[in-house]
């Protein structure tokens, strides 16, 4: 006798006032997962073709209730996949680290995906950081000879170079 029947399958789901919430096995980001006529389902899936009907050919179902262990037919809706991603994208109001998306701080790329502008600039900034931590100074000029103060000559906008080098330069050597 086939243990994976409907009734098994709703006996495996919690009615509260709104959702119905899926209380088996889970699928690792948070979905239920049933075996049902030698397939597995996704909880949601499957309790949407055995109380509306089969689910239209190239749409996928977005849970209007957010809730991705719900099963509840009437939290489901046929949808394309590229309106689930917006509507999902679209219900974030803050950023991973808690920065909120106001136009003053998001920034979006050609592909309509979004960033938070203070994250951005703070890995710049960590970035940074951490390579002047690694940088190692300067000990001779790109022709070997000595960096140090006596044999440095600084421009007004503040670029060093080798005296030893440019003095050999304007007499027309090769250092």
């Amino acid at each position: 006798m086939n243990k994976n029947t409907p009734e098994t399958f709703w006996a495996r789901v919690e009615k509260t006032d709104t959702c119905w919430l899926w209380t088996a096995h889970k699928h690792r980001a948070g979905y239920g997962v049933f075996r049902f006529n030698g397939k597995t389902w996704l909880a949601h899936r499957l309790a949407y073709e055995l109380v509306i009907g089969p689910i239209p050919d190239g749409l996928g179902l977005d849970h209007l209730c957010r809730v991705r262990k719900c099963v509840n037919p009437d939290h489901l809706e046929p949808v394309t996949q590229a309106e689930n991603m917006r509507r999902a994208t679209n219900l974030k109001t803050h950023c991973p680290h808690g920065h909120a998306y106001t136009p003053e701080n998001t920034y979006t790329n050609k592909r309509n995906v979004r960033y938070c502008r203070e994250c951005v600039l703070s890995r710049g900034r960590e970035r940074t950081r951490i390579a002047a931590a690694l940088r190692v100074p300067k000990t001779v000029c790109r022709n070997g000879h000595p960096w140090i103060a006596e044999n440095i000559l600084s421009s007004k906008g503040g670029r060093q170079r080798c005296k030893i080098c440019t003095y050999a330069q304007n007499l027309g050597y090769r250092s």
